[in-house]
């Protein structure tokens, strides 16, 4: 299964009756094969955390996330050796050819996928060849398409990489990202909905949102889109940076003031907010503060 069970189906069941058969092996074979015990516990201890069902791993399978876990394979491997040596010479004969023919096997798969690792290019290219229901490489193609001058193409595999993990925050962030800097703030706007629907805690779709009204020049709703990340995020600079903006436009300096002062309490070492913050004060009327804070500013260079 390359992708997350929604419902109860065939596929889940055999994962849960394959993981009752190990645990089940591997208590029967404790005393005879500790090994086999030991590589069983080994794995499912080392898989846990890139498993997904404590927290999100961050990538949903990749092959870096077995090496751990593998060492309990080989221990299995070993453990089951004893067991057949055991049996006498025939038995022994006839696991090491079959041991032989794997060791072979995975050597000759080793070798023909090492340049598949060249680049990142080589890694998104074999991606998309081998698993084209991958959004990972679709969304790399996007990107390339992008990059290269084609955004109606781009776009287009955008959605496809949407259809394939409709509920990937970083994916639905990246081509709200995509619409707005292209003017689609329709488009960018409802994929920020959902993405902030999947993690609501994170800043970074509040943060889009947010931005992208006040581009648009709507600083009432770029307030309040702001206000209410900060109340799910908690203390973030960036839309701290947002809530000042928007009292910009409404032409209220000395809000704009206190709400990049908020954004500084969080980074007191920022020259570049420092600068901002002197150039609203110089806005309002207050010289001698944005004096002090472009100081401020020049000092932390």
């Amino acid at each position: 299964m390359r992708f997350p069970a929604r419902s109860f189906d065939p596929q889940v069941a055999l994962g849960l009756a394959t993981l009752g058969a190990l645990l089940w092996t591997a208590w029967r074979v404790r005393l005879r094969a500790p090994l086999v015990t030991l590589g069983v516990g080994w794995f499912l201890v080392a898989v846990l955390p890139v498993s997904h069902l404590v927290v999100r791993a961050g990538v949903l399978l990749a092959e870096r996330t077995l090496y751990v876990p593998s060492v309990g394979f080989a221990w299995v491997v070993a453990g089951v050796g004893s067991l057949v040596l055991a049996r006498g010479r025939t038995a022994a004969r006839v696991f090491a050819g079959v041991a032989a023919v794997a060791v072979a096997g995975f050597l000759a798969r080793s070798v023909a996928r090492n340049p598949t690792w060249l680049s990142t290019f080589t890694v998104l290219e074999t991606l998309g060849a081998e698993h084209p229901e991958s959004h990972l490489a679709v969304r790399a193609r996007a990107t390339g398409l992008e990059r290269a001058g084609y955004p109606g193409e781009a776009a287009r595999y955008y959605d496809t990489a949407l259809e394939l993990a409709p509920a990937s925050y970083s994916l639905l962030v990246e081509v709200a990202d995509f619409h707005g800097r292209h003017g689609n703030f329709a488009r960018a706007e409802e994929l920020l909905r959902r993405a902030i629907e999947v993690l609501p805690d994170q800043p970074q779709a509040w943060r889009l949102w947010a931005g992208n009204l006040l581009l648009q020049r709507r600083g009432r709703e770029a307030h309040r889109v702001a206000l209410e990340g900060l109340r799910l995020v908690g203390a973030d600079r960036e839309l701290w940076d947002l809530v000042s903006e928007s009292y910009i436009l409404k032409g209220d300096f000395a809000a704009a003031a206190r709400a990049r002062r908020a954004a500084l309490a969080l980074d007191p070492r920022n020259a570049a907010e420092w600068r901002r913050l002197a150039e609203i004060l110089e806005a309002g009327g207050d010289t001698a503060a944005a004096r002090a804070a472009r100081e401020r500013a020049e000092a932390l260079r």
